[in-house]
């Protein structure tokens, strides 16, 4: 995580504003596309692996992780089309629509590939792969933005990058298998149809909404504002990037806790669970937030001037870091099956959110925003979220 803060960091620092710009615009493509978990299978890749492994039955598995790759890459063709047909968004024109959507092909299948380290529990050899993935990620883009001063080859060599070490870290599953990997990926395209999409359906829709909670603020930002303000603003909201790593590290863990409570004890010990690891980690965030404030302050104006005008947004992103760090209350909902509540959740605290930011900035949406404006937006969106889960867990708590 550190590795790939340091390389966001060190693209701020070799590209122009205008060329950070596209990179956190075309990046943020990418990770749009990531949203779609291989239209939901993602998630039933993850439920279902650690299952078939425990039974033996590895083919079936492993026909699932390939699936999976179809479907991303599927996804993939179509949007890459897009971009050839001249579709741009949020200031990134075709071709850099284009390589963000490759990019996010790349991170995507990586994450398929390296659900089987975890669902075998390994978190060591998890930890490897994304390790080196992280390093050479970071020497390359920084290779690469040093020579080029382009957004457009930076994001192409990660994502080369990206692919290729998706292909090593398929190797160990494939390797498990009595069948050939071209035989698992013509069993999985035959067999596309007999999936589960209700349930996957279901699970990326909780996915994009979460999704659209997350960065509805950053859309916004890379859509009305102008180029420099956008810069600034994708530059201040690296410490959400961070905290949501964080927090997807740290739920790596508590995640198949909470399954296991739930399982083996009851509702109410997996809600236990959520709760003090939720309350645990609002707690020690909050106590850092100050320190890391001042100490985030300080390296700005020491080593990126260009971006002082960034500070002024670092005490809402805190705020907002804090909070999302310490949301696990919507890992229990999932957990209980519960995930249709956690989309109306997240569905009616994004209309109240945008609700009461539009009637604050008002008129100013048509004569111009300012970076803070969209940050409260975020502000809002997270509040009333993690309020929202918060309750309905305890609701939920004894099956309410």
């Amino acid at each position: 995580m550190a590795l790939m803060l340091i390389r966001t960091l060190v693209a701020a620092r070799l590209l122009d504003v205008d060329g950070f710009a596209k990179f956190s615009g075309a990046l943020l493509i990418s990770n749009t596309f990531c949203m779609l978990n291989c239209l939901g299978l993602l998630q039933l890749l993850q439920r279902e692996l650690p299952i078939q492994i425990v039974r033996h039955r590895e083919v079936a598995g492993q026909k699932l992780i390939a699936q999976c790759l179809l479907v991303a890459s599927g996804c993939a063709i179509l949007g890459l089309l897009a971009g050839l047909a001249g579709f741009s968004v949020a200031g990134v024109g075709p071709a850099l629509f284009a390589i963000g959507i490759f990019h996010g092909l790349s991170q995507q299948v990586f994450l398929v590939a390296t659900v089987e380290s975890r669902s075998r529990g390994e978190p060591f050899r998890f930890a490897q792969q994304n390790f080196a993935r992280s390093v050479g990620v970071l020497t390359l883009s920084a290779s690469v933005a040093m020579t080029t001063r382009s957004a457009n080859w930076t994001l192409m060599a990660e994502a080369v990058l990206g692919l290729i070490l998706t292909q090593f870290a398929l190797r160990s599953a494939w390797a498990r298998s009595a069948l050939a990997s071209r035989t698992i990926y013509l069993l999985a395209l035959r067999h596309l149809k007999a999936l589960s999409w209700a349930s996957a359906l279901s699970l990326m829709a909780v996915t994009m909404i979460s999704f659209v909670v997350l960065n509805a603020d950053r859309w916004i930002a890379a859509q009305l504002l102008v180029r420099r303000a956008f810069a600034e603003y994708a530059f201040a909201w690296t410490i959400l990037l961070v905290s949501q790593a964080s927090q997807a590290v740290i739920n790596a863990s508590v995640y198949p806790l909470l399954a296991r409570r739930f399982a083996g004890v009851g509702t109410m010990a997996a809600y236990r669970v959520a709760t003090y690891a939720s309350l645990t980690l609002l707690s020690v965030t909050a106590i850092f937030a100050m320190p890391a404030y001042w100490a985030i302050s300080a390296a700005i104006r020491h080593w990126f001037p260009t971006y002082s005008d960034a500070r002024a947004l670092l005490p809402i992103f805190m705020f907002v870091a804090v909070l999302r760090l310490s949301d696990f209350w919507s890992s229990f909902l999932l957990i209980t099956r519960l995930e249709r509540r956690l989309l109306l959740i997240n569905l009616s605290s994004g209309v109240i959110a945008a609700a009461i930011w539009l009637v604050w900035v008002g008129a100013r949406i048509h004569t111009g925003l300012d970076t803070q404006d969209v940050a409260a937006l975020a502000a809002l969106l997270t509040t009333i979220g993690y309020i929202g889960t918060a309750a309905s867990a305890w609701r939920a708590r004894r099956g309410g």
